[in-house]
Protein backbone atom coordinates (compact mmCIF):
# COMPACT_ATOMS: atom_id res chain seq x y z
CA UNK A 1 0.00 0.00 0.00
CA UNK A 2 2.62 2.54 0.63
CA UNK A 3 4.77 1.95 -2.33
CA UNK A 4 1.19 2.21 -4.21
CA UNK A 5 0.62 5.93 -2.93
CA UNK A 6 4.17 6.78 -3.43
CA UNK A 7 4.07 5.64 -7.32
CA UNK A 8 0.62 7.52 -7.32
CA UNK A 9 2.50 10.91 -5.91
CA UNK A 10 5.01 10.61 -8.36
CA UNK A 11 3.06 10.60 -11.46
CA UNK A 12 1.02 13.50 -9.76
CA UNK A 13 4.27 15.28 -9.39
CA UNK A 14 5.56 14.50 -12.49
CA UNK A 15 2.46 15.55 -14.23
CA UNK A 16 2.57 18.85 -13.03
CA UNK A 17 6.48 19.49 -13.62
CA UNK A 18 7.88 22.18 -16.05
CA UNK A 19 10.52 20.38 -17.43
CA UNK A 20 10.79 20.49 -21.18
CA UNK A 21 10.57 16.56 -22.04
CA UNK A 22 10.92 13.92 -25.02
CA UNK A 23 9.39 10.37 -25.12
CA UNK A 24 12.20 7.83 -25.29
CA UNK A 25 12.55 4.07 -24.38
CA UNK A 26 14.86 3.65 -21.37
CA UNK A 27 15.85 0.36 -20.44
CA UNK A 28 15.52 -0.36 -16.71
CA UNK A 29 17.78 -2.99 -16.19
CA UNK A 30 17.01 -5.98 -13.99
CA UNK A 31 20.08 -6.66 -12.07
CA UNK A 32 21.62 -3.16 -12.06
CA UNK A 33 25.49 -2.29 -10.96
CA UNK A 34 27.78 0.82 -11.51
CA UNK A 35 27.70 2.44 -14.97
CA UNK A 36 31.00 3.32 -16.16
CA UNK A 37 29.63 7.53 -16.09
CA UNK A 38 30.32 7.34 -12.02
CA UNK A 39 34.14 6.46 -12.96
CA UNK A 40 35.20 9.95 -14.25
CA UNK A 41 37.99 12.05 -12.92
CA UNK A 42 36.40 14.31 -10.21
CA UNK A 43 37.11 13.19 -6.56
CA UNK A 44 36.92 9.28 -6.50
CA UNK A 45 35.32 9.25 -9.51
CA UNK A 46 32.01 11.24 -9.12
CA UNK A 47 32.26 13.98 -6.09
CA UNK A 48 32.86 17.33 -7.12
CA UNK A 49 34.39 19.31 -3.90
CA UNK A 50 34.80 22.95 -2.98
CA UNK A 51 38.68 24.02 -2.74
CA UNK A 52 37.87 24.02 0.83
CA UNK A 53 36.48 20.51 1.21
CA UNK A 54 39.53 19.33 -0.90
CA UNK A 55 42.12 20.64 2.04
CA UNK A 56 39.45 19.53 4.99
CA UNK A 57 39.75 16.34 3.64
CA UNK A 58 43.20 16.24 2.78
CA UNK A 59 44.29 17.58 5.97
CA UNK A 60 41.77 16.04 8.38
CA UNK A 61 42.70 14.14 11.46
CA UNK A 62 42.95 10.78 10.88
CA UNK A 63 41.10 10.02 14.55
CA UNK A 64 37.79 12.20 13.74
CA UNK A 65 35.10 9.57 12.79
CA UNK A 66 32.34 11.74 11.51
CA UNK A 67 31.51 10.84 8.09
CA UNK A 68 31.10 15.35 8.08
CA UNK A 69 30.84 18.13 9.84
CA UNK A 70 27.19 19.14 10.45
CA UNK A 71 27.73 22.26 8.01
CA UNK A 72 27.93 19.90 5.30
CA UNK A 73 24.35 19.02 6.11
CA UNK A 74 21.44 20.25 4.75
CA UNK A 75 19.89 22.38 7.15
CA UNK A 76 16.14 20.96 8.46
CA UNK A 77 16.74 17.75 6.40
CA UNK A 78 15.04 19.58 3.52
CA UNK A 79 16.46 19.88 -0.27
CA UNK A 80 14.82 22.31 -2.58
CA UNK A 81 15.98 21.06 -6.32
CA UNK A 82 15.19 22.71 -9.95
CA UNK A 83 15.89 21.38 -13.33
CA UNK A 84 17.97 21.98 -15.82
CA UNK A 85 18.45 20.70 -19.82
CA UNK A 86 16.18 18.61 -21.93
CA UNK A 87 14.85 15.73 -19.64
CA UNK A 88 12.55 13.01 -21.28
CA UNK A 89 9.55 11.51 -19.89
CA UNK A 90 10.78 8.18 -18.38
CA UNK A 91 13.75 10.01 -16.55
CA UNK A 92 11.56 12.93 -15.18
CA UNK A 93 9.70 9.57 -13.70
CA UNK A 94 12.56 8.04 -12.41
CA UNK A 95 14.19 10.91 -10.76
CA UNK A 96 11.09 11.58 -8.55
CA UNK A 97 10.67 7.56 -7.76
CA UNK A 98 14.42 7.90 -6.42
CA UNK A 99 13.55 10.61 -4.08
CA UNK A 100 10.33 9.07 -2.89
CA UNK A 101 12.11 5.96 -2.10
CA UNK A 102 14.70 8.01 0.32
CA UNK A 103 11.91 10.12 1.46
CA UNK A 104 9.84 6.82 2.41
CA UNK A 105 12.54 5.57 4.29
CA UNK A 106 14.21 8.66 6.09
CA UNK A 107 13.37 11.85 7.17
CA UNK A 108 15.35 13.74 4.00
CA UNK A 109 12.34 15.71 2.28
CA UNK A 110 12.32 16.94 -1.17
CA UNK A 111 10.72 20.15 -2.40
CA UNK A 112 10.40 22.10 -5.69
CA UNK A 113 12.47 24.65 -5.33
CA UNK A 114 10.80 28.16 -5.25
CA UNK A 115 12.42 31.14 -4.59
CA UNK A 116 15.31 29.09 -2.67
CA UNK A 117 18.60 30.07 -2.43
CA UNK A 118 20.08 27.28 -1.22
CA UNK A 119 19.31 24.41 -3.81
CA UNK A 120 20.11 21.66 -5.72
CA UNK A 121 20.14 22.12 -9.67
CA UNK A 122 19.89 18.95 -11.01
CA UNK A 123 21.23 18.83 -14.48
CA UNK A 124 21.54 16.05 -17.85
CA UNK A 125 24.25 18.72 -19.24
CA UNK A 126 26.93 15.73 -19.35
CA UNK A 127 26.82 12.59 -20.44
CA UNK A 128 28.31 10.93 -16.68
CA UNK A 129 26.99 10.68 -13.61
CA UNK A 130 28.11 13.42 -10.73
CA UNK A 131 27.40 15.56 -8.09
CA UNK A 132 28.66 18.22 -5.59
CA UNK A 133 29.27 16.96 -1.72
CA UNK A 134 27.32 17.82 0.78
CA UNK A 135 25.58 21.17 1.85
CA UNK A 136 27.03 24.27 1.36
CA UNK A 137 25.22 27.59 0.85
CA UNK A 138 23.95 28.47 -3.16
CA UNK A 139 23.48 26.00 -5.86
CA UNK A 140 24.91 22.74 -6.13
CA UNK A 141 24.82 20.60 -8.99
CA UNK A 142 24.04 16.93 -9.76
CA UNK A 143 24.65 16.17 -13.14
CA UNK A 144 23.16 12.65 -14.27
CA UNK A 145 24.06 12.00 -18.01
CA UNK A 146 21.44 9.97 -20.21
CA UNK A 147 22.48 6.71 -19.46
CA UNK A 148 22.44 7.26 -15.55
CA UNK A 149 18.72 6.60 -15.61
CA UNK A 150 19.16 3.25 -16.21
CA UNK A 151 18.65 2.40 -12.60
CA UNK A 152 16.98 3.98 -9.98
CA UNK A 153 19.99 3.37 -7.44
CA UNK A 154 22.53 4.88 -10.36
CA UNK A 155 20.15 8.22 -9.48
CA UNK A 156 19.90 7.92 -5.67
CA UNK A 157 23.80 7.60 -4.92
CA UNK A 158 24.85 11.23 -6.75
CA UNK A 159 21.73 12.31 -4.29
CA UNK A 160 23.27 10.51 -1.58
CA UNK A 161 26.26 12.28 -2.19
CA UNK A 162 24.64 15.55 -2.24
CA UNK A 163 23.44 14.62 1.47
CA UNK A 164 27.32 14.01 2.35
CA UNK A 165 27.97 10.27 1.77
CA UNK A 166 31.09 9.33 0.93
CA UNK A 167 32.10 5.64 -1.02
CA UNK A 168 31.19 2.69 1.42
CA UNK A 169 34.53 1.44 -0.03
CA UNK A 170 36.96 4.29 0.92
CA UNK A 171 35.63 3.63 4.82
CA UNK A 172 37.83 3.63 7.64
CA UNK A 173 37.20 -0.35 8.06
CA UNK A 174 37.33 -1.35 4.76
CA UNK A 175 40.13 -3.28 4.75
CA UNK A 176 38.48 -6.31 7.30
CA UNK A 177 36.10 -6.65 4.69
CA UNK A 178 37.62 -5.85 0.83
CA UNK A 179 41.14 -6.39 -0.76
CA UNK A 180 42.20 -3.30 -3.30
CA UNK A 181 44.80 -4.75 -5.96
CA UNK A 182 45.48 -4.47 -9.81
CA UNK A 183 45.14 -0.96 -10.01
CA UNK A 184 47.44 1.81 -11.18
CA UNK A 185 49.00 3.93 -8.08
CA UNK A 186 47.39 7.07 -9.57
CA UNK A 187 44.10 5.70 -9.27
CA UNK A 188 44.38 4.14 -6.00
CA UNK A 189 45.43 7.35 -4.63
CA UNK A 190 42.93 9.24 -6.16
CA UNK A 191 40.04 7.33 -5.79
CA UNK A 192 40.35 4.11 -3.42
CA UNK A 193 42.83 5.53 -0.57
CA UNK A 194 40.97 5.19 2.60
CA UNK A 195 38.96 8.49 3.59
CA UNK A 196 39.09 8.23 7.68
CA UNK A 197 36.54 10.39 8.14
CA UNK A 198 33.81 8.39 6.40
CA UNK A 199 32.25 6.81 9.39
CA UNK A 200 30.28 4.17 9.80
CA UNK A 201 27.73 5.40 12.37
CA UNK A 202 28.00 2.12 14.85
CA UNK A 203 26.58 0.18 11.26
CA UNK A 204 28.25 -2.46 9.53
CA UNK A 205 30.17 -2.59 6.45
CA UNK A 206 27.67 -2.76 3.43
CA UNK A 207 28.70 -4.89 0.55
CA UNK A 208 24.85 -4.48 -0.43
CA UNK A 209 25.20 -0.13 -0.97
CA UNK A 210 24.42 1.76 -3.31
CA UNK A 211 28.10 4.01 -2.41
CA UNK A 212 29.73 0.88 -3.06
CA UNK A 213 32.14 0.51 -6.69
CA UNK A 214 32.02 -2.54 -8.26
CA UNK A 215 34.43 -5.30 -8.56
CA UNK A 216 36.42 -3.90 -11.56
CA UNK A 217 36.60 0.23 -10.83
CA UNK A 218 39.61 1.23 -12.50
CA UNK A 219 41.16 -1.71 -12.64
CA UNK A 220 43.77 -2.95 -15.34
CA UNK A 221 41.62 -4.56 -18.40
CA UNK A 222 38.75 -5.16 -16.60
CA UNK A 223 40.27 -7.24 -13.46
CA UNK A 224 38.84 -7.35 -9.97
CA UNK A 225 40.12 -4.26 -8.48
CA UNK A 226 38.03 -4.65 -5.52
CA UNK A 227 37.77 -8.15 -3.69
CA UNK A 228 35.23 -8.98 -1.03
CA UNK A 229 37.14 -11.09 1.75
CA UNK A 230 33.20 -12.61 1.72
CA UNK A 231 33.15 -15.02 -0.29
CA UNK A 232 29.98 -15.10 -2.68
CA UNK A 233 29.04 -11.48 -2.05
CA UNK A 234 28.49 -9.04 -4.76
CA UNK A 235 29.11 -5.50 -5.13
CA UNK A 236 28.39 -1.96 -6.80
CA UNK A 237 24.40 -2.98 -6.65
CA UNK A 238 22.68 0.13 -8.42
CA UNK A 239 18.87 -1.16 -8.26
CA UNK A 240 17.68 1.09 -4.99
CA UNK A 241 19.27 1.87 -1.80
CA UNK A 242 20.23 -0.90 1.07
CA UNK A 243 18.32 -0.91 4.27
CA UNK A 244 22.01 0.45 5.56
CA UNK A 245 22.08 2.94 3.22
CA UNK A 246 18.91 4.25 4.69
CA UNK A 247 19.66 3.66 8.07
CA UNK A 248 23.08 5.57 7.81
CA UNK A 249 21.18 8.58 6.46
CA UNK A 250 18.86 8.20 9.41
CA UNK A 251 21.70 7.99 11.88
CA UNK A 252 23.61 11.27 9.98
CA UNK A 253 20.75 13.32 10.15
CA UNK A 254 19.59 12.28 13.60
CA UNK A 255 16.32 11.38 12.32
CA UNK A 256 13.97 9.99 15.25
CA UNK A 257 14.24 6.32 13.92
CA UNK A 258 18.11 6.66 13.17
CA UNK A 259 18.51 4.01 15.91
Amino acid sequence: MKWFLIVFCVAGIVQSSPIVSQNRSILLSVDPTQPSGELGYYHEGDMMLTYSQQIEFKNINKNWTGTLESKYQWPNKTIAFDFEGTWYTEETQRFYYAIMDIAAKTCIKFVRRTNQTNYIMVTTAESNCFSDFGFVPGIRIINLGHECFNSIGTIQHQILHSLGLFHTHTAYNRDEYITIKNIDDYYYKSYLEINYENSRFGLPYDYNSVMHFKETAFAYYGSPSIEPKEKGVKIGQRKLLSDIDSQLINRMYSCPYGQ
